[in-house]
């Protein structure tokens, strides 16, 4: 009768030690580690995302006692020609004075700015090309002044990339230069942004030679662009 009514209770026991034993192994320890270590990160994670939220973009002109906002236009052509696959092609050259300082925090790791061009043509609607970039990368632990320092342009600048129209003619048609630029964070999403700068016309006339009485030198072509 003793041993009838001990036994549930030693069963009970027994099983108690085996679960023990069982949660205490080395495979369980590592994954509740593992774990706890996942989850810490990805609190991290979205908090230092989180602060970019918060952090406003706004891009000045490198002299915003003169001009707040960022100035980038066409201000000479070294070519403007048609040529021989009856496509007409441009190599510009830009203006810029802009400054992105604002748009860094601590959490940024690059910042990649670009200039395009758009112009509207009777049969594709926006044709839209990019004629000049610039990445800027950051070290982990670089400070705020170099940041600032590194993410400020001006002067006049040769387009990168020359500009070529599909199958319709440029000249004579009007154009929007905007800026736009893309912050990479070292954490959370990247962040875009872009602003109309100016509006021109493109000449009526074809030109083979730059202000300076040169040829032209041959530019790279556009990405994405035939």
């Amino acid at each position: 009768m003793t041993s009838y009514c001990n036994r549930p209770r030693a069963s009970r026991v027994s099983r108690r030690a085996r679960l023990a034993t069982m949660s205490h192994s080395p495979w369980h320890r590592l994954n509740a580690t593992l774990t706890l270590a996942v989850a810490i990160f990805a609190v991290l994670v979205a908090c230092a995302s989180v602060t970019d939220v918060f952090h406003a973009c706004a891009p000045t002109s490198s002299m915003p006692f003169m001009s707040r906002s960022p100035i980038v236009r066409v201000v000479d052509y070294e070519r403007f020609a048609r040529v021989a696959d009856s496509r007409d092609e441009a190599v510009v050259r830009l203006e810029v004075d802009y400054d992105l300082s604002s748009c860094a925090s601590w959490n940024t790791k690059m910042v990649f700015a670009h200039v395009t061009v758009s112009w509207e043509t009777e049969t594709r609607g926006v044709n839209e090309a990019t004629i000049w970039d610039d990445a800027v990368k950051f070290d982990r632990w670089e400070s705020a002044e170099s940041k600032a320092k590194k993410l400020r342009k001006q002067g006049v600048i040769r387009a990168k990339y020359k500009l070529r129209s599909v199958d319709e003619r440029l000249s004579g048609r009007g154009m929007e230069v905007k800026l736009r630029w893309a912050v990479t964070p070292r954490a959370g999403r990247i962040w875009r942004g872009e602003t109309s700068t100016s509006n021109a016309t493109f000449p009526v006339e074809y030109l083979n030679v730059g202000g300076d009485g040169q040829r032209a030198r041959a530019a790279p072509r556009t990405p994405g662009m035939p």
